[in-house]
């Protein structure tokens, strides 16, 4: 960490999920947020002013409980051990960037604000792409040949026109976006939800990578395993890094295209348009929604993006403008955004969850087998499969026990 500023040692100190010791979890992005708001009012003013203070010394500069204190001292303590992690990850070519960094992808900051903005990002290739202009590609992972040609033909044109491709490395629209966009001498960014170390080895992206024309970021460990509410949280970052997102299949009333869109929808996080079709259920629900439709992908035309003012440079109120009433959050660790238990006990996740569970049980698969293939928790798969098969979406077999998918479905 020789070669980080002090904010930036504390913000991964105190963010990352490296080297976590005693059970004391991380701060999330809000809870960051609400802690920096606190430091930069008080007489400390950066997040480097943390480091050598005990927990009483917190206590009486920051007003926070002793709770709190005690959480930012341990996890402030690791500090041997999460240098010696990074620089394992820095032989494998992944990096890290935090928010107090000059080049931290600012439009992240402009579009999302200091609240949902990641306090951190582990990345991998060319940072120089996230000045460029973006548009988002996003969609199933299970389109038919139309889908993947209007696919195509959008991530050609952008290609073709100097324009950088965001997506999330899913496949079938992800994976299409990318490989046509890189084909036809373009560049992508993309934003993992999981198995950051373990996709950056693939000849898939090592290429492009070592060609600078590839940029991957992830919100989580490089070597996070997959859950549901890592990938619904990474679609604002999609969105956001977008000046233009189109969306070529959204299942309706569920999956990641379709709560990616209308998040982006409520909360004003980049422009989303929609293939208008009648070949998937959610697009033309998505367009009543708000989404602006495009029916012709030749006919799109990527040279009015609109103009970043001042987006290289950051403000403080962006970076630390008051929450809401409906967005304040308690700086103490149960007031974790997307917590685990929160995951498990969410239908709107499960519903997001159902369609790659499907898929994936075209096949006979044990339970065991789901959770290695997926990458989800045991506690986790044990909740959606039961909740599967009481709405009949798949079917419980036994002697031994597997699970395909229900022939309706």
């Amino acid at each position: 960490m020789s070669n980080l500023s002090d904010n930036a040692k504390v913000t991964i100190l105190l963010c990352s999920s490296l080297a976590l010791k005693d059970g004391v979890k991380p701060f999330t992005s809000i809870q960051w947020y609400n802690l920096s708001v606190k430091i930069y009012k008080s007489e400390l003013k950066e997040p480097a002013a943390l480091l050598g203070l005990s927990a009483d010394e917190l206590i009486a500069k920051l007003a926070i409980s002793e709770a709190d204190a005690s959480r930012i001292t341990v996890l402030l303590s690791r500090s041997i051990n999460v240098a010696f992690e990074l620089q394992k990850l820095e032989s494998k070519g992944i990096n890290v960037i935090t928010k107090s960094d000059d080049n931290y992808p600012k439009r992240l900051i402009k579009v999302l604000g200091g609240r949902y903005a990641p306090p951190m990002l582990y990345y991998s290739g060319n940072l120089e792409l996230a000045k460029n202009d973006c548009i988002g590609i996003v969609g199933s992972r299970n389109i038919d040949d139309n889908g993947k040609t209007v696919c195509a033909t959008i991530a050609q044109k952008a290609a073709l026109a100097n324009i950088t491709v965001v997506s999330g490395g899913a496949r079938g629209v992800d994976s299409t976006s990318r490989t046509v966009a890189l084909k036809n001498g373009g560049a992508c960014i993309e934003f993992l939800a999981d198995s950051m170390a373990k996709k950056i080895v693939q000849g898939e992206y090592i290429k492009p990578i070592l060609q600078n024309r590839l940029l991957v970021f992830s919100v989580v460990s490089p070597n996070q395993v997959f859950l549901v509410y890592s990938a619904m949280d990474r679609n604002k970052y999609i969105y956001a890094m977008a000046k233009k997102t189109f969306a070529i299949a959204a299942d309706l009333n569920k999956g990641g295209t379709w709560t990616g869109v209308m998040e982006s929808l409520k909360r004003k996080w980049g422009h989303p348009y929609v293939w208008d079709t009648d070949i998937y259920r959610g697009n033309s629900e998505l367009i009543k929604a708000g989404a602006t439709p495009f029916s012709n992908p030749n006919e799109l035309d990527f040279s009015n993006l609109e103009q970043d003012e001042a987006v290289n440079k950051l403000t403080m109120d962006n970076l630390f403008a008051e929450p809401s009433d409906t967005e304040a959050y308690l700086v103490s660790d149960n007031s974790s955004e997307y917590s685990q238990e929160k995951a498990f006990n969410s239908d709107a996740i499960y519903k997001a969850a159902l369609p790659i569970i499907k898929d994936f049980l075209e096949n006979e698969h044990t339970s065991k087998e789901i959770i290695e293939a997926l990458d989800i928790v045991p506690k986790q798969a044990e909740k959606w499969l039961k909740k599967a098969v009481a709405e009949k979406h798949i079917i419980k077999l036994t002697r031994p026990v597997r699970y395909i998918v229900a022939e309706d479905n």
